[in-house]
């Protein structure tokens, strides 16, 4: 944020006799490159860096003053200078980062070069706390790059790559060539390439093209070649993926938020049980590698974008990943987290007061059950000891009127014995019996 009453610096005045220039940049997207100044060897590694991150929409300098990008005709999307305040020793201070910009999801990037050791100075730790909570605020990241994450190596074979990204007239139709004869994905060395695109254009402009579209995919992550380690030459295998590939990432801690745990005072966390750990109300599992790290302190950083995996850093080397079950095949993130997490509390508390008012109305059944069941027996042997004590407790003349009072058993329905009738002895006049044979004669 640029505040009245800071003017910024003028990086050629302060750069004395240390390394200045200029580095053209292509992020603008415009048809002839920008210019980023730079005052130190760590800054030119810095935006170059930057310069070929694929998750870097622009960058630009945080701390000049408007008078030098106007004079020097620099291109700042953001009011400069760019000022963050901190306290350090109970005073107020600004804060002028040494770059910022904007990565794909529409973030702040806020970024610093420095020497390792220079940066462990209170002071600048200062600095960084403060610039750290000023890029969570607005969802970005805060990254500081030192000798050992701007290597050396990495950074000649950029310079390499970046001497050769100029347009030239005939790479539009060596690029259409490129495609035909050097299929995405598929590795070669530059001579091989240059002999399949035929006789057509001269050596140089074929060399040139195949380089350039190096360097174009390098800028989009998409060349798949390890450029820390391996020294960029004529004859390096050479990938470049397809468009549409997912970007391959230099430095993972750019993009990542750094947790910090409150119930340590190191901020650092530990394996839970010797096979899982815990972060922001979740148990991530990681088999093998969490059973190696039981019992040492260790950071996590996490992309809030997408929550269902953590990267683990060990005295801030990368060490491996850890990922929650509960979101596994999901892209879930930090705040769909929270709104799931939350969701699930108010569930979970709604059903434990269904299931303890279910509890209570069985209990109170029992209960009445319980009564009813004591009063029917209390009733049946009240009963019982009457009938009992009957014939003791009333007179002989009561017990004669009681009897008497009781209903008599039913006998059973019996027929009388069956007794034939005297033969031929009628109370009835029998009728004749009367035969058709005889009637028909």
């Amino acid at each position: 944020m640029s505040e009245i009453g800071i003017r910024g610096i003028d990086l050629f005045k302060i750069a004395n006799e240390s390394i200045s220039g200029w580095i053209p940049s292509w992020k603008m997207g415009g048809q002839k490159p920008t210019r980023q100044p730079f005052c130190s060897l760590m800054e030119e590694r810095l935006l170059l860096y930057l310069e070929y991150h694929p998750q870097v929409v622009w960058y630009g300098r945080g701390d000049i003053s408007s008078t030098f990008a106007s004079t020097y005709k620099i291109e700042t999307p953001q009011p400069v200078p760019f000022t963050i305040n901190y306290l350090f020793e109970g005073r107020a201070h600004v804060y002028l980062p040494d770059a910022i910009g904007q990565l794909q999801d529409g973030s702040l990037l806020i970024a610093e070069a420095g020497m390792e050791q220079e940066k462990r100075r209170e002071r600048n730790q200062a600095k960084a706390e403060a610039a750290r909570k000023v890029a969570s605020a607005q969802g970005g990241a805060y990254w500081i790059g030192t000798e050992t994450t701007l290597l050396p190596k990495r950074h000649a074979n950029l310079v390499f790559l970046h001497a050769r990204r100029q347009p030239f007239p005939s790479f539009p139709e060596l690029a259409e060539a490129l495609q035909v004869v050097w299929p995405w994905g598929e590795a070669a060395t530059i001579p091989e390439v240059v002999e399949r695109l035929g006789e057509r254009w001269s050596p140089a402009e074929k060399e040139a093209a195949v380089w350039k579209r190096c360097a174009d995919a390098a800028a989009c992550g998409h060349l798949l070649v390890d450029l820390a380690n391996v020294q960029l030459t004529r004859f390096t295998p050479l990938i470049c993926l397809l468009p549409n590939s997912p970007p391959i990432l230099p430095d993972l801690k750019l993009l990542l938020m750094k947790a910090q745990n409150r119930k340590l005072s190191s901020r650092a966390y530990r394996v839970h049980d010797r096979s899982r750990l815990s972060f922001q109300g979740n148990w991530y599992v990681s088999p093998g590698l969490l059973n190696r790290l039981a019992g040492r302190e260790f950071e996590i950083y996490y992309d809030r974008r997408d929550v269902s995996v953590i990267y683990l850093f060990v005295d801030g080397s990368y060490v491996g990943e850890a990922y929650c079950p509960a979101f596994m095949g999901q892209r879930v993130s930090e705040w769909e987290a929270k709104a799931m997490r939350k969701a699930d509390t108010a569930s979970a508390k709604a059903a434990g007061a269904e299931v303890a008012a279910v509890r209570a109305q069985i209990q109170e059944d029992i209960e009445t059950t319980k009564k009813q069941r004591g009063k029917a027996l209390r009733r049946r042997e009240k009963t019982r000891q009457f009938d009992r004590q009957r014939e003791e407790i009333h007179p002989s003349y009561v017990v004669e009127a009681l009897e008497s009072l009781t209903s008599t058993a039913r006998e059973g329905l019996q027929l009388a014995e069956a007794t034939p009738d005297p033969e031929k002895v009628f109370s009835w006049q029998p009728l004749a019996i009367r035969y058709r044979e005889k009637e028909g004669d």
